[in-house]
């Protein structure tokens, strides 16, 4: 029976151990700062991006408030993040390279939209939201300014509470630290749900 239990048990950690490996290989040791955040944040970036398919006003406007004065912040394949200026974010999760989310005001007006890219070794995987891909970082969000398409920031997501948010020309905007966003001073310039 503990021969058992032992094969297992050795089954699991290899495959644990593999899957890990595979999935955040070359992130697992990096010591981030500033520069190196910054250098991995701008790889690959677009600056301008046609969003002309996007409408104008949140097409979920009624349910999405609703959600948010009950503090629902997930609905069926999209989530809500409240920030203490009134505007919130809908991230649609459609895609296993990518989300695409769009900043509303408090009266549902398209804002921003933006892109979130996971790290590519999850294209090895099938449906990998069924291994929860938010742990996979780092992983990138582009936003652009609606309707013209303009880069308005790029931000880098080291981990579930550690981001970096660059504007355009490489200047550091914010560090976000948990659900504080501080600025280059350190100072909490907001905060979000």
């Amino acid at each position: 029976m503990w021969k058992y239990i032992l094969y297992l048990l050795i089954i699991f950690c290899v495959y644990s151990s593999a899957f890990s490996q595979t999935v955040l290989k070359g992130f697992i040791e990096k010591k981030w700062t500033i520069d190196t955040a910054r250098q991995e944040a701008f790889l690959n970036l677009e600056t301008t991006k046609d969003l002309k398919m996007y409408d104008l006003i949140d097409p979920n406007l009624i349910e999405n408030k609703q959600a948010i004065n009950k503090n629902q912040y997930r609905i069926s394949n999209r989530d809500l993040t409240i920030f203490d200026d009134g505007y919130y974010a809908v991230r649609i999760l459609e895609d296993d390279l990518f989300d695409k989310g769009f900043l509303y005001n408090s009266s549902g007006k398209l804002i921003n939209v933006y892109f979130e890219f996971y790290p590519t070794e999850i294209k090895t995987y099938n449906n990998l939201r069924k291994f929860n891909s938010k742990l996979l970082y780092p992983h990138k969000i582009y936003c652009y300014s609606y309707p013209d398409g303009y880069l308005i920031f790029v931000s880098i997501i080291i981990n579930k509470y550690n981001s970096y948010e660059f504007l355009p020309d490489g200047t550091l905007n914010a560090h976000w630290v948990g659900n504080k966003g501080y600025d280059v001073n350190g100072k909490v310039f907001m905060t979000r749900k």
